[in-house]
This record gives structure tokens, sequence and C-alpha cells, in this order.
């Protein structure tokens, strides 16, 4: 504005006039240059006081330190959502490597177009010798007799399991509502028996079926044990009929309590268990 100048600033004055019943009234003419003065002068020494104070004294710590605290608690935190994204990752990756893992034992099963210099060859090659060196148990004369003399039947056309767990049956095959098998009910950490001798071409842990292990046998068969709670046998580990493969459990997203579900398949197609298990 026209009328504010500094001149003007400097003849400007600030009356006190005290009001007291007892006392005369007297009125202070104070010059407002001066009160402004003497404020900004005010500010400056008190600037450089707690200046000096932070450079040279030990109590710039004190007044930091709630913000370093803050610092320090934030650093914490991100190392510790790295390290969350960093496990993160890993279990994706491992999920990853176990479903390749059970394609390839799927597959292995399934078809003859394998490379026969994989690694799990030397285990088939190691169970056909035994099994050349093995017959003559009791599976082996049932099965014999039942290739031999029962062929012609509708009711025996498969090669026969052995029952993999001492239970009842508590749920059917019923592939058409994706039930692909048969599930035994027993109490959590049975014995589960290998139903048929084989090598073993998957064993870990899967996110819907929990511990699981898979037995690949003759003429492109093989048997699932599933939701298992200990795995005994590794993948490549040759196996005979009736052997403790498994201890049964209740793991996996889709479990409904402890029992074992077991699946028969044969070149790439589930068969029903209840109809191919000998007790």
């Amino acid at each position: 504005m026209s009328w504010f100048n500094l001149n003007n600033l400097k003849k400007s004055s600030i009356y006190f006039t005290p009001n007291f019943p007892t006392l005369q009234t007297k009125r202070y003419k104070v010059k407002l240059y001066t009160v402004l003065s003497y404020a900004a002068l005010y500010t400056f020494v008190v600037s450089i006081f707690i200046a000096l104070i932070l450079a040279f004294t030990p109590a710039r710590q004190f007044l930091l330190f709630v913000e370093d605290y803050k610092l320090k608690e934030n650093s914490v935190q991100i190392k510790q959502l790295e390290q969350k994204v960093l496990l993160l990752y890993n279990e994706i990756d491992q999920i990853s490597l176990i479903n390749k893992r059970l394609k390839f034992a799927i597959k292995l099963a399934s078809t003859d177009s394998l490379d026969s210099t994989a690694a799990i060859y030397d285990s088939l090659r190691l169970y056909e010798q035994i099994k050349r060196r093995s017959g003559g148990n009791i599976y082996s004369v049932i099965n014999d007799f039942a290739k031999k003399y029962l062929s012609d039947s509708d009711s025996v056309k498969e090669i026969l399991f052995l029952k993999p767990c001492e239970g009842i049956i508590a749920k059917s095959f019923q592939p058409g509502k994706g039930h692909n098998g048969i599930d035994f009910a027993v109490v959590e950490k049975s014995p589960v028996y290998a139903s048929m001798s084989g090598v073993v071409v998957f064993a870990d842990y899967t996110f819907n079926y929990g511990y699981t292990i898979i037995i690949q046998h003759d003429k492109g068969y093989t048997t699932h044990y599933k939701h298992c709670s200990v795995l005994l046998k590794n993948e490549r580990d040759v196996v005979k009929s009736g052997e403790v493969i498994a201890l049964s459990g209740n793991t996996g997203f889709a479990t409904t309590g402890p029992h074992l579900h077991f699946e028969i398949w044969k070149n790439n197609q589930p068969l029903d268990p209840a109809g191919l298990v000998l007790n």
C-alpha cells in the first residue's frame, strides 16, 4: 500500500495503558521499530546459541534421538520385508520345481519317449534286476495264479495290488467329481505299504495333497499315496511289495481329516482301486 513505508514504521509507537482501580492511569509510549529490532536480535542470538549447542555438545544426540530411532525402526522393517519377499520367492520357486518333478513322474509312467539316459532310469534298471531275482514270494504266486487261471475272467483283467494300509474305505472312486482314487480311514501315522514293487518316481510335499509318494510299476501302472505325515522313501528308491514307505496323515490343503488317499493309474488314466486291491 502507498501509505505503508519504512519511515512510517520507524515513527510508529505502541502505547500501554494499564487500568488498575487503585492506581492512577498512565500511558507508556514505546517505538514499534525498537520492539521489532529487539525481537530480531533476540531471535538471531537464540539461533546462534542453538547452533553452537548442536555443533559442540552431546545435546545433538538427545535432540535427534527420536528421529534416529524412527529411521532405524524403518530400516529394520524394510530388511524384514525384504527377507519375507525373498522367502516367498524361494517358496514359489520350490513349488514350481515340485510341480515340474510331479509332471515328470506322471510323464515317465505314461510314455516311452523319454530319454533313456535320465537318472531315474538307473533305478528302473536296478528294479528290473531285483524283480528277476525275487520271484517266489506269496504275492508273486497269487499274481501269477490270477494271470494264468483268471486272465479271461471279466472280474480280473488287471494286476492285483496289495492293500496299502489297514483301514476301511471311507470314500469311493468318483472320477467324475475329481476323486481319482479311494480314501482309507486310518489313524494318523499308521504305516503305509507299497501296493506293488516298483521305483519311487516322486516323494515330496505338494500344496493340495501334502506329503505324496508315487511309485512306478510294470506295464504302465503307477500308485499314488497322498496326505501322508511322513515319507520314508526318496525318489529313485526301489521298493518291494508290502514294504513300509510312509506314515498316514492329514497334510495338504485338500484334506478333510486323517486318511490315506490311494490312486492307481495306468497309461495316464485313473483306475478304481477297489476292484484291484487284494486284502
